[in-house]
């Protein structure tokens, strides 16, 4: 059973630690908040690259040469693959049958999907380093408001923890996104090199369609 001083003790460092002292942990906690936010969007972004049922529906269409359904479908399953395809589609759709040039089309489109996507990952980096930088910032800050107090013959101990704090809150905070930013940016190469395999084996698909096509 815990002491009722131990309990007091307990919530006495508790209220000095996250009472009004606790401002100057108030800049890493909402850029921790705001990095969270970029995270999930980014996380839900990396999710979406290639749809589960798309890859089989498109090579089925494009195996019938069925171009038309198979912008039909890209359209109904709105992501980074079905945007690549699409580019494809609309330059054949616009007369142009040199596999070359298509195929220079869909790398094009697969950059900018891919750089939209890094893009998303970065801001959770930037949001990092700004965690951590505004955890030692404002600790500075506060260290100079409060240590005229200590100076004057104020307890150093009801002056320093929640400066200390302010610095723990963004380390913590510019750790946790930066292990974010590392593991997405790991994700986004494995997906940067799926999209790519899946984009050039659908053009494959179509070329040889039409290439059947164009035999009969």
């Amino acid at each position: 059973m815990i002491a009722p001083t131990a309990s007091v003790t307990s919530l006495t460092e508790f209220a000095r630690l996250f009472g009004p002292g606790a401002w100057v942990a108030w800049p890493s906690a909402l850029v921790l908040g705001i990095g969270v936010v970029m995270a999930i969007r980014s996380r839900i972004m990396l999710g979406h690259v290639i749809p589960v049922t798309l890859p089989d529906a498109l090579r089925d269409k494009l195996h019938q040469l069925d171009v038309e359904a198979a912008r039909v479908l890209c359209v109904r399953s709105p992501s980074p693959l079905a945007r690549i395809v699409t580019a494809a589609l609309d330059r054949i759709f616009e007369g142009e049958m040199d596999v070359n040039s298509v195929e220079r089309t869909l790398e094009d489109a697969c950059r900018e999907e891919l750089s939209r996507l890094a893009a998303a990952i970065d801001h959770v980096g930037a949001a990092a380093a700004t965690a951590a930088i505004a955890g030692f910032a404002t600790s500075i800050l506060a260290l100079g408001i409060e240590l005229p107090q200590v100076t004057s013959g104020a307890n150093p101990d009801a002056v320093l923890p929640p400066v200390l704090l302010a610095s723990a809150i963004g380390i913590l905070a510019g750790l946790a996104l930066l292990l974010a930013h590392h593991f997405q940016r790991t994700k986004l190469s494995l997906e940067a090199a799926r999209l790519q395999r899946l984009a050039g084996e659908l053009l494959d698909i179509l070329a040889g369609a039409a290439r059947r096509a164009h035999a009969n």
